[in-house]
C-alpha cells in the first residue's frame, strides 16, 4: 500500500476515534456541568461534593479539548469534517463557559458565608482577616465609609438648606415691616401738613389780636 495511502488511513482512524471520544465526552460534559450547577445552587451541598463534582468537569474538558485539537490536525478537510470539529469546538466553549459561571457562583456564596459567620475574623476586635476574605473586608470598610461620608454630606446639605429657609422666612419679615412703612408715609405726611396748617391759622388769630389791640391802643392816646 502507497505511503500517502496509509497515512491518509491513519489519519482518517485519528479523526474518527477522536470523534467518537468527543460525542462521549459531550454527552457526559452536559450532564456533569448540569449536576454542578444544581449543587452550586443548592444550600445543602458540601464542600467535598463539589470538589469531585468539579474535579471530574476538569479532566473531562481537558480531555474534550485534545480531542478536538486531535481532529483539528487530522482531518481531510472535507465539509463535513470542519463542520464536525466546529460543532465540538463550539460545545466545548459552551461547557467551559457554563461551568466557570457555576465556579463562580460557588466561590460567591463561599465569600458571603464566611464574611456572615464571622468565620476569618473579629471585625469589630481590629483583627486582621483571612487571605480569601480580606479583600471583601476591605471592600466592605470602603463601602461603609463612603456610605458615612455621602450621610454626613447630606446631612450638611439639610442644615445649609434649612439656614437660608430661616434667612428668608426673616428676610420676608423685614420685607413687610418696610412695606407698611412705606404704605403709613402718606398718612404721615398729611398730618404734617395739617399741623402746618393749624400752625399758620394759629399765627393769623395771633397776628389780627396784636394788631386790634394796637389799633385800639392808639384810637384811645389820640382820644384823650
Amino acid at each position: 500500500q502507497p505511503l500517502c495511502c496509509r497515512a491518509s488511513s491513519m489519519s482518517s482512524e485519528a479523526f474518527r476515534s477522536a470523534s467518537r471520544r468527543a460525542r462521549e465526552l459531550d454527552g457526559e460534559l452536559e450532564s456533569k456541568v448540569a449536576e454542578y450547577s444544581r449543587l452550586a445552587r443548592s444550600p445543602s451541598r458540601t464542600a467535598g461534593e463539589l470538589r469531585k463534582c468539579g474535579s471530574g468537569i476538569e479532566a473531562a474538558l481537558g480531555e474534550l479539548r485534545q480531542c478536538v485539537e486531535t481532529m483539528a490536525s487530522q482531518m481531510d478537510g472535507t465539509t463535513a469534517n470542519v463542520a464536525v470539529v466546529e460543532r465540538y469546538r463550539s460545545s466545548l466553549s459552551d461547557l467551559e463557559s457554563d461551568y466557570k459561571k457555576a465556579s463562580l457562583q460557588v466561590q460567591r456564596d463561599r465569600d458571603r458565608e464566611a464574611l456572615l459567620k464571622g468565620t476569618a475574623v473579629d471585625l469589630e476586635s481590629g483583627g486582621s482577616a483571612s487571605a480569601g476574605v480580606d479583600p471583601l473586608v476591605r471592600e466592605r470598610k470602603s463601602i461603609g465609609g463612603a456610605m458615612r461620608g455621602v450621610h454626613d454630606t447630606m446631612a450638611q446639605g439639610i442644615e445649609a438648606r434649612e439656614a437660608l429657609a430661616r434667612q428668608r422666612q426673616t428676610l420676608a419679615g423685614s420685607d413687610s415691616t418696610v412695606s407698611g412703612l412705606v404704605a403709613n408715609l402718606p398718612t404721615v405726611n398729611d398730618v404734617i401738613t395739617a399741623m402746618q396748617k393749624q400752625q399758620t391759622r394759629h399765627n393769623a388769630i395771633v397776628g389780627t389780636t396784636v394788631g386790634c389791640c394796637a389799633c385800639f391802643l392808639i384810637w384811645a392816646v389820640f382820644l384823650n
